[in-house]
C-alpha cells in the first residue's frame, strides 16, 4: 500500500464530517407588498439561490406582501405560502416545492401500462413522469406497469425514453381498469439541437457540430474484445481515434501522440498512459460516470495541449443508499464503496483497483506479458529456456481512487477529488556475482488531489473555482553483466503541476451564454538520462534537468444558439509563459448551419500551444525504455509546440441512419524525439503535419440492435531538418483505418462484434552496402540507412467480442459476468520492426561482414478474458 494512502483516506473522512447549511440557517431579508407571487418567487431565486416547483395554475392570481428582515425559512414559509393555502416542501439543494395544501392526501388511481415501438417491440424501462412535480414511476423489463399512482385528476403523465420522442396523457385518459398500450415513435435527431442524442448508441451523445463527445460508462456497450469497460478503450471506438501498438492509454487523435492530450479526472491533470506499461487503462469505471472528449478545438477553458482532450468525470449526484461492490478478472480486481453522509446533500465515493498474484499464470496476463516481452534481449537474454540462469519476475500494479461531495444549499457544492496509482515491474535474470547477469525493472507513480467550490447563481449563473495538484515520478533501469561486459542505461523523470482555476459563466440575451475566467499553474520538473560501460570506462549523460516554471492564463468563449439555422461559438485563450517570456494567443472558432431538420454543415478553426512534454525515447528493445520522460518548453533546446487545425465538415440522420463526415489539417511546430533512429542518439526538434477524412456511418436497426463503421482516410508526416531535412511518414501514419462495430443491448444481456482493419505500421530498412575503396584503402561493408519510415509492415486486422449478462441479487443486488475473446481467429499482427545490425566473424571474404536482422515486435494473439462483480445499491 503507497505510504500516503492512510492519509488520503484519513483526509477524505475528514472532509466528510463538514457541516452544511441546512434550511433552518437560512436568513432572508425581502420585502413584497401585494405583489404577485410568481415575482416573489422569482425575487427569491435571484437573491438567495432557491429553485422552486410548482405548475402555474398553482400561483396563478396569488399575490403576497411581507416584510423580512434575517427570517429564518420557516416565517417566510408561513406567511408567504401556508397563509395562501399551499405547501412548500424543501428538497434539498435549495429546490421547494410548492402543490396546494393537502396535496399528499391526492387521490390514488389504478394504472396499467403497455409501451412498445412502432414495430410492436416492447420498451423497457419508460419513465413515467408526473408533470410538473419531481415523482414518476418506471415501467418494468417488459415495457410494463400495474399499480397505483397518486395524482390529481387535472394532472399529465409524460413517458419518455431516450432515442424516442416523449408523449403527453392526461391522468384521467389513462387510468381505470383498463390496460393502456402507449407507442412511442423513433425520434427524428434534430441536428440544429445543442445534442445529438444517440451518437452511436445510447449513452453516447455529441454536440451538433460534433466538437465534443460524451459517454456514460453505465451505458455505453460492451468493449469488443475487452471483458471491463475501460475507460481509454472506450474512445476507440469513436472516428478519428485510435490506439498505437494495441495499448489502453496510448491514445493517437487525428495524427497527435498521447502527450499531446490533455487527460483530465475530475479536472486533475493525468500524466500516466495506464497500467502495464499502459495495457490497461487507470481508473476504475465504476467511479466514472462519463467521459468527454475534444478532437480539437476544445472549448477556450482548457489549454496546455496541442491535439485532443479527455475529461473523466466521476457521478456528482448524491447516494442516499449505501452502494458496494467487488469484482474480478483474470487482469484485475477491484471493489468501490458509496457511502451516504448527510440526505441529499453529502456521499463519499471510494474505489481500488490491484493486481491478483495468483492470476498472473491466466492466460490473460501471459498473453500480455507475451506482447510486453519482444525485442532483440527479450528475445535472448530473456528467454529462459535457453539459460541455466534463475529468473525473478515482479509485476504489481495498484489504484486508489475517491470523491467527496457535499451540497451546501443555496445552489453551492463542494467536491473533493484524489488518486493514487503505483505500477512496479521488475525482472531479474541471475544474481549479479553471476557471469550473464540481467535486470530490467520500471517504477512509476501518479497521485492527485482537487478541490472544487461551484454556486449556481440565480439567472442561469454559474462560478466554479477548482484546485489541483498533481504530480508524476517514474524510474527505469536496464542493466547487463557478462565475462567482457558490464553495462548500464538509467532514466528518470518526475513532473509536478499545481493548478488554481476560476470559471463564471452567465447568458447574454435569449440565445447566447458567455463564459470567461484565469488559470495558473507552477511546474517543477527532473529528468536523467545516463549510459555506463564500466568495460570502456565510458560515462555519458545524455541530459539532465530539473527546475520550476510557470504558467498564467486568460480565457472568454461566446456561445450564441438562436432559434435560427445558425449557429457558432468564439473563444479565446491568452497564454503567457514565463520561461520565454511571450503571451500567446490561441483563437477558436466553430460554426454550423443547419440545412433544415437533419443536417448541418460545420467548420471550425483553432490554436494551441504545449509546454510540458513527453519525450518519446523509439528504442523499443528495453522495457525500461518504457518509462515517459517528461519535461518543459524552454525556447531553446525544446521550443514550444504550437498547433493550427482547420475542419470542416456535415452531418446528417435520415431516418434511422446517422452519416458523420469531417475533414482536417493539422499542423503542429515543435515536436521533440529521442534516440531516434540507428544512427543518431541525440534530441531533435522538428514538425509535424496530418491531414485526414473521418467518416461514421450508423444504422439503428431497433431499440437493441445498432451496426456502425468507422473509416478515417489520414497522413501524418514529421520533419526533423537535423536528421532527414524533409517530410516523411511518421510513426504513427497509418493511411487507412476501418472499424465495423455491431452492438446488442438488452436488458440483461449485450454483446458486441467488431473487425478492424489497419495500414500497417512504418518503419526504416536498412541494408548492408560494400564500401568502395579510395586510393587503395577503406575497402569493405557498411551499413546503409535507407529513407526514413518508407517501408511498410502488412495490414493489421482482427475480430474481436465481448458478451455480458447482468442478474438480480435479491431486492438490491446486481450481479454481472462477461466475457471477451480478443484476436478471435488468433491473427498475427506486426506491430512495428527494428533492425539490428550484427558481425559473422566467420566469413572468408570480410573478415567481419556485417549483416542486418529485423526484429518484429507481434501484437496479442488470441486473448480470453473474463470477470464476475457484485454489488448492492
Amino acid at each position: 500500500m503507497p505510504r500516503f494512502l492512510p492519509g488520503l483516506v484519513l483526509f477524505f473522512l475528514v472532509g466528510a464530517a463538514l457541516p452544511a447549511q441546512a434550511p433552518e440557517q437560512l436568513r432572508i431579508s425581502a420585502d413584497f407588498n401585494a405583489v404577485p407571487l410568481e415575482v416573489a418567487l422569482r425575487q427569491l431565486e435571484q437573491d438567495h439561490g432557491l429553485k422552486f416547483s410548482y405548475l402555474a395554475t398553482t400561483v396563478a392570481g396569488q399575490t403576497v406582501s411581507g416584510r423580512f428582515r434575517e427570517a429564518t425559512w420557516e416565517e417566510v414559509a408561513r406567511q408567504l405560502f401556508t397563509a395562501h393555502q399551499l405547501e412548500a416542501t424543501w428538497l434539498g439543494d435549495g429546490y421547494v416545492s410548492l402543490r396546494p395544501r393537502g396535496a399528499t392526501d391526492l387521490p390514488e388511481w389504478s394504472l396499467c401500462l403497455l409501451t412498445n415501438d412502432e414495430r410492436g417491440e416492447f420498451l423497457p424501462f419508460v419513465t413515467v413522469e408526473i408533470v410538473g412535480q419531481q415523482r414518476g414511476l418506471t415501467t418494468d423489463a417488459q415495457g410494463s406497469y400495474q399499480g397505483v399512482i397518486r395524482a390529481s385528476a387535472t394532472d399529465s403523465l409524460r413517458l419518455s425514453y431516450v432515442g424516442y420522442g416523449s408523449r403527453t396523457f392526461a391522468v384521467a385518459d389513462l387510468v381505470g381498469t383498463d390496460c393502456r398500450t402507449i407507442t412511442l415513435t423513433a425520434a427524428t435527431i434534430e441536428l440544429a439541437s445543442v445534442l445529438i442524442s444517440e451518437y452511436l448508441v445510447e449513452g453516447i451523445t455529441a454536440t451538433a457540430d460534433g466538437r465534443r463527445i460524451d459517454i456514460r460508462q453505465d451505458k455505453a456497450p460492451p468493449i469488443a474484445g475487452y471483458a471491463e469497460q475501460e475507460v481509454y478503450r472506450s474512445l476507440s471506438l469513436l472516428p478519428g481515434i485510435s490506439v498505437n501498438n494495441e495499448t489502453a492509454g496510448d491514445l493517437s487523435i487525428r495524427g497527435g501522440t498521447r502527450d499531446q492530450n490533455l487527460v483530465l479526472w475530475d479536472d486533475i491533470p493525468i500524466y500516466s498512459m495506464g497500467h502495464y506499461f499502459g495495457m490497461v487503462s487507470n481508473f476504475s469505471p465504476e467511479l466514472v460516470k462519463d467521459v468527454s472528449v475534444w478532437r480539437g478545438r476544445a472549448e477556450a477553458e482548457y489549454g496546455g495541449r496541442v491535439s485532443g482532450v479527455v475529461r473523466i468525470g466521476t457521478d456528482d449526484g448524491i447516494e442516499n443508499t449505501l452502494n458496494v461492490g467487488a469484482g474480478a478478472s483474470l487482469l484485475n480486481g477491484d471493489a468501490h464503496l458509496r457511502i451516504p453522509l448527510v440526505r441529499d446533500r453529502s456521499d463519499l465515493f471510494l474505489g481500488v483497483r490491484t493486481t491478483l498474484p495468483g492470476l498472473l499464470a491466466g492466460p490473460t496476463y501471459q498473453s500480455y506479458r507475451t506482447q510486453v516481452f519482444q525485442g532483440e534481449e527479450f528475445g535472448d537474454i530473456l528467454n529462459e529456456a535457453s539459460t541455466r540462469l534463475a529468473a525473478e519476475e515482479h509485476f504489481d500494479f495498484q489504484e486508489f481512487n475517491g470523491r467527496w461531495q457535499y451540497n451546501l444549499g443555496r445552489g453551492r457544492r463542494v467536491r473533493l477529488s484524489a488518486f493514487v496509482q503505483d505500477d512496479d515491474f521488475r525482472y531479474q535474470l541471475g544474481t549479479p556475482e553471476q557471469a550473464g547477469f540481467y535486470q530490467n525493472f520500471l517504477s512509476s507513480r501518479n497521485a492527485g488531489i482537487g478541490l472544487l467550490y461551484a454556486w449556481e447563481l440565480a439567472g442561469g449563473r454559474t462560478l466554479d473555482v477548482h484546485l489541483s495538484h498533481t504530480d508524476f515520478y517514474n524510474a527505469g533501469l536496464n542493466a547487463f553483466t557478462e565475462a567482457r561486459i558490464n553495462q548500464s542505461n538509467q532514466s528518470t523523470s518526475g513532473i509536478a503541476e499545481s493548478s488554481l482555476r476560476a470559471k463564471y459563466s452567465f447568458p447574454v440575451g435569449p440565445a447566447g451564454t458567455l463564459k470567461a475566467g484565469g488559470q495558473w499553474q507552477h511546474y517543477t520538473y527532473q529528468m536523467s538520462l545516463s549510459s555506463t560501460n564500466e568495460t570502456t570506462g565510458r560515462i555519458r549523460a545524455l541530459n539532465i534537468r530539473d527546475g520550476a516554471t510557470t504558467a498564467l492564463a486568460a480565457f472568454g468563449s461566446y456561445h450564441w444558439v438562436p432559434r435560427g439555422p445558425w449557429r457558432a461559438e468564439l473563444g479565446l485563450r491568452l497564454q503567457y509563459y514565463l520561461p520565454t517570456a511571450t503571451l500567446y494567443p490561441e483563437p477558436r472558432i466553430s460554426g454550423a448551419y443547419a440545412l433544415g431538420k437533419n443536417w448541418l454543415l460545420k467548420a471550425g478553426y483553432g490554436q494551441n500551444h504545449q509546454f510540458a512534454r513527453e519525450l518519446l525515447d523509439l528504442n523499443q528493445d528495453e522495457i525500461s525504455s518504457n518509462a515517459a520522460l517528461w519535461t518543459l518548453a524552454d525556447g531553446e533546446r525544446f521550443a514550444v509546440a504550437k498547433s493550427r487545425e482547420f475542419t470542416l465538415g456535415f452531418t446528417g440522420s435520415p431516418r434511422d441512419w446517422l452519416i458523420d463526415l469531417e475533414l482536417y489539417q493539422k499542423r503542429i511546430a515543435g515536436i521533440s524525439s529521442l534516440n531516434f533512429n540507428l544512427l543518431q542518439s541525440t534530441y531533435s526538434t522538428g514538425d509535424s503535419r496530418s491531414m485526414g477524412l473521418d467518416v461514421l456511418l450508423k444504422k439503428r436497426w431497433s431499440k437493441t440492435l445498432r451496426t456502425w463503421a468507422v473509416y478515417s482516410l489520414s497522413k501524418t508526416e514529421w520533419n526533423f531538418p537535423r536528421i532527414e531535412g524533409g517530410y516523411f511518414p511518421a510513426d504513427n501514419d497509418r493511411r487507412h483505418q476501418l472499424r465495423l462495430v455491431g452492438s446488442y443491448q438488452g436488458p440483461r444481456w449485450s454483446a458486441t462484434l467488431a473487425w478492424q482493419y489497419a495500414s500497417g505500421a512504418r518503419y526504416t530498412r536498412y541494408t548492408v552496402e560494400q564500401r568502395e575503396p579510395e586510393d587503395g584503402i577503406g575497402s569493405g561493408p557498411i551499413v546503409v540507412r535507407r529513407e526514413l519510415n518508407q517501408a511498410q509492415l502488412p495490414a493489421y486486422h482482427g475480430l474481436d467480442f465481448s458478451l455480458a449478462y447482468a442478474w438480480k441479487l435479491g431486492e438490491r443486488g446486481v450481479g454481472r459476468w462477461s466475457l471477451s475473446l480478443l484476436n478471435v481467429y488468433d491473427q498475427v499482427n506486426i506491430l512495428d520492426r527494428e533492425t539490428v545490425v550484427r558481425r559473422n566473424g566467420e566469413a572468408t571474404v570480410f573478415r567481419d561482414r556485417l549483416f542486418t536482422e529485423n526484429i518484429d515486435r507481434l501484437g496479442l494473439g488470441f486473448t480470453p478474458n473474463l470477470k464476475i462483480s457484485i454489488g448492492w445499491e
